[in-house]
């Protein structure tokens, strides 16, 4: 399951990816493309980390729980109610995400490196 979240997000990563992109490519010579600078910045900042935290994580944690109980001879991991916990987590942390991405504005102060608190 923690596999099947990261094949979601991937899809949702790479229509942020396709975004920004396609604002690139319109935005050649002397237009501005399609999008406004505080949205662009909002898909970028989206995109790192759903590709981060809910991509790659995600998919380390699936390949981990397919392969260490075949390691060590075990029928499943430990702890398979803090597991389940945890990707039910996972999955509603996603949620929250591409919610706050329709709802407001996301990450309109602080951005992937927080420059504004920075500065």
């Amino acid at each position: 399951m923690y596999i099947f979240l990261a094949f979601i997000m991937l899809v949702r990563g790479l229509m942020d990816a396709l975004m920004m992109r396609l604002q690139q490519a319109l935005a050649a010579g002397d237009s501005a493309g399609y999008l406004p600078p505080e949205h662009y910045n909002q898909i970028f900042t989206a995109h790192g980390v759903i590709m981060i935290f809910f991509m790659a994580m995600p998919f380390m944690f699936g390949l981990i729980n397919i392969v260490l109980p075949l390691q060590i001879g075990a029928r499943d991991v430990a702890y398979p109610y803090l597991n389940s916990l945890s990707l039910w987590l996972s999955v509603m942390g996603a949620a929250l995400l591409n919610i706050s991405l329709v709802v407001g504005d996301f990450a309109a102060t602080a951005g992937w490196l927080i420059r504004r608190f920075l500065s």
